[in-house]
């Protein structure tokens, strides 16, 4: 694609617009740079935790140069629709950007998936076929073996949190009623006895009993 060269002049839209497109540039570059070492690499990572910044500020600038021209009243319509057309370039730019960022991200996410154990080149089972070669339907079909494991892992969990919290609740639930319960039974009883004599303990917790069922 070719570059347009803008005179600026004194003019601080299109200074932006010359440093916005500049900062595009600059990420086409890291991501040529960053896609030539292995994408389960430190530094493949490292180059797309730095890629992933310079997108953020390039989306920002590019919404900036939409919002000044927006509120910009001195120019004329051929100049704003002009302007109007550089920033949707640079919207596109930016999709297209940001597509080519995630494409390599998701062939690392599926290399990460696809390397099995073994020695430090990180023999994958696809080695021995084309790094082209398209994935089929039926690669992902899970097998009913996989499937009875994935059943098993789930009734595991579940019996896990209610082993974990939801037993531990109940039974707290329990001991709270009982305690509420004797606590009720004793009041009642202390406040009897210092009204009556030879109140049976035994009588009162049936009472109580009785009239909580």
């Amino acid at each position: 694609m070719a570059l347009v060269q803008l005179d600026t002049g004194n003019d601080p839209w299109l200074t932006e617009h010359e440093s916005c497109d500049k900062l595009y540039r600059e990420i086409v570059t890291q991501l040529n740079a960053r896609n030539v070492f292995p994408t389960n690499s430190e530094k493949f990572s490292a180059a797309s935790a730095a890629i992933r910044l310079r997108l953020k500020q390039y989306n920002y600038e590019v919404q900036e140069l939409r919002r000044n021209l927006l509120y910009s009243s001195s120019l004329t319509q051929e100049e704003r629709e002009r302007r109007q057309r550089l920033v949707e370039d640079l919207e596109s730019k930016n999709i297209q950007l940001s597509q080519d960022f995630r494409v390599s991200k998701e062939q690392k996410d599926r290399n990460q998936l696809l390397d099995t154990p073994g020695d430090s080149g990180g023999v994958s089972w696809l080695d021995d076929s084309s790094p082209d070669k398209p994935l089929l339907a039926d690669d992902f079909v899970p097998s009913m073996e996989t499937m009875r494991q994935e059943q098993s892992q789930i009734l595991a969990g579940i019996l896990n949190l209610y082993i974990t919290f939801l037993r531990p609740k109940f039974i707290e639930f329990l001991n709270f009623n009982l305690i509420l319960f004797f606590s009720k039974v004793i009041d009642f009883f202390s406040q009897r006895s210092s009204q009556e004599e030879g109140v049976d303990l035994l009588s009162v917790i049936e009472t109580k009993t009785l009239s909580s069922i």
